[in-house]
């Protein structure tokens, strides 16, 4: 591989990135919007490379590979900012995005009444259209700003 190989792949991969960066901020953004807590931004897919996170002292924490500090250390749930090894991707995970939320979608679905967890700030216990709106924030920005 030469040397304009290489600058070509690091240019894709930066930009790349900052385009993944701009999605996940939708999807984050959103979710602080409906209040729903968010346990983790990252940038890349896992494993872990480093991370970051406010501590009890509202002073940020950096954190190296895969363990990071527990919610009783950090004085409660907070959200970890994280840069992982495989960069061609990222994600959001919003707290409650489990198989309680997977359920109730499926109820939804099938126009069943769904039953609302009553655990504050997380997934689980919002309303459908609130549930579903970060996931699909990007989609519908762009398909504003397509249409104009």
């Amino acid at each position: 591989m030469d040397l304009t190989s290489l600058g070509s792949l690091l240019l894709f991969l930066f930009l790349l990135s900052v385009l993944v960066f701009v999605h996940e901020l939708g999807h984050y953004l959103t979710a602080r919007y409906f209040k729903i807590h968010v346990e983790e931004f990252a940038i890349g897919f896992p494993p872990r490379l480093v991370g970051f996170v406010r501590g009890k002292d509202n002073r940020w924490r950096w954190f190296f590979g895969q363990p990071a500090p527990s919610a009783a250390e950090l004085g409660g749930p907070r959200t970890i900012y994280s840069l992982n090894a495989i960069p061609v991707g990222g994600f959001v995970r919003p707290a409650g995005e489990d198989d309680e939320v997977l359920r109730r979608v499926c109820h939804v679905l099938k126009g069943w009444a769904s039953r609302r967890s009553h655990v504050p700030r997380r997934w689980a216990s919002r309303t459908a259209w609130e549930a579903s709106s970060p996931a699909s924030s990007r989609t519908w920005w762009w398909w504003t700003r397509t249409r104009s």
